[in-house]
């Protein structure tokens, strides 16, 4: 197997050695414009929009408020057995 392989499979393993690496190479690839757009492109992808965060509003809503008839179901049935 080539250092390169091996090297690859040891990254994969070792979660502590990947962050190491990482701390050495990101300031250097801070120093090149593209890599830098490259890196923000890719972060980009990841980040919530205003949308997104509509949405799950108004999924938090309705979930409100299906939970709040419900509980007044159960309220009233309550009341009924009394």
């Amino acid at each position: 197997m080539s250092v390169g392989r091996q090297l690859l499979e040891e990254l994969r393993r070792d979660e502590e050695l990947r962050r190491m690496l990482a701390e050495e190479l990101i300031p250097e690839a801070l120093r090149y414009r593209e890599l830098r757009r490259t890196m923000l492109v890719a972060l980009s992808r990841e980040m919530a929009t205003k949308d997104d965060i509509g949405s799950v509003k108004e999924e938090i809503d309705n979930l409100r408020k299906e939970i709040n008839s419900r509980l007044c179901l159960l309220k009233i049935e309550s009341l009924c057995l009394r």
